[in-house]
């Protein structure tokens, strides 16, 4: 059932790869632009080895949560939600666009794991769920705003807020901590060489959303080695 469970999600990050050549063209445009050449079927066609990337981190993040989740059918709601998040990397990392179509979808495959109580290993308590996507939400709104209004410019858009919110439904507000602290490392270990470099300028588009996804997968995929390091690292300041 497991080795099933795999193919399943390595045959779902695959499929939903091959899915972006075929997202509508307003999906990836902001509110009130029109669809560019850049936008067409024809430019979005994924390499091979992508479509396949996409399936293997898709099925190393399920098997690494296969262990919390709970429900026959959990796993594979699991491996779609996955799925959607590697979509949605996708079309911020070609167009710096979080298309609200497919946030909308993660929301309802996150809703369904949630009442399915395939979350529960994972969020202990009913209202963490609402709680780490209000978390997310306006935690990051409050550090838009104040980013704003220091630097009078958007540090990151409105869809990595309602990304964020996602996250943290997903992961819960313990996970939303992680999956945010990897996501700015990571993003960080990318910026400052290209910062360095000048390859990458203060007032150029970054899109964020990538690190915000993968800060997640890896956080829902290595749920139980999060816990332990945080246990072991309370445990060690709290006997000194």
């Amino acid at each position: 059932m497991k080795l099933f469970a795999l193919l399943c999600a390595f045959a779902s990050g695959t499929l939903f790869g091959c899915a972006f050549r075929l997202l509508p063209e307003k999906w990836l445009c902001d509110y009130g632009e029109a669809p560019r050449a850049c936008h067409a079927a024809e430019c979005r066609r994924l390499p091979i080895w992508q479509l396949l990337l996409c399936g293997v981190l898709c099925a190393l993040c399920t098997a690494g949560a296969m262990q919390q989740l709970q429900g026959l059918f959990a796993p594979f709601l699991f491996a779609m939600f996955a799925g959607i998040l590697l979509l949605v990397a996708l079309c911020d990392l070609r167009y710096t666009i979080l298309p609200d179509e497919l946030l909308l979808l993660g929301a309802i495959l996150a809703f369904l794991l949630y009442c399915s109580g395939a979350l529960r290993t994972m969020q202990t308590a009913w209202y963490l769920p609402f709680l780490g996507a209000a978390l997310g939400f306006f935690g990051l709104w409050g550090v838009l705003a104040l980013a704003a209004k220091i630097y009078h410019t958007d540090a990151l858009g409105f869809g990595d807020v309602k990304l964020l919110a996602l996250i943290g439904f997903i992961c819960g507000p313990f996970g939303l901590g992680i999956a945010t602290l990897l996501a700015v490392f990571s993003a960080a270990l990318v910026c400052v060489p290209l910062l360095l470099l000048k390859k990458l300028k203060r007032t150029d588009i970054f899109a964020f959303g990538p690190f915000l996804v993968g800060g997640a997968l890896c956080t829902l995929g290595a749920w139980q080695t999060w816990h332990s390091v945080i246990n072991w690292y309370f445990g060690f300041f709290s006997s000194i």
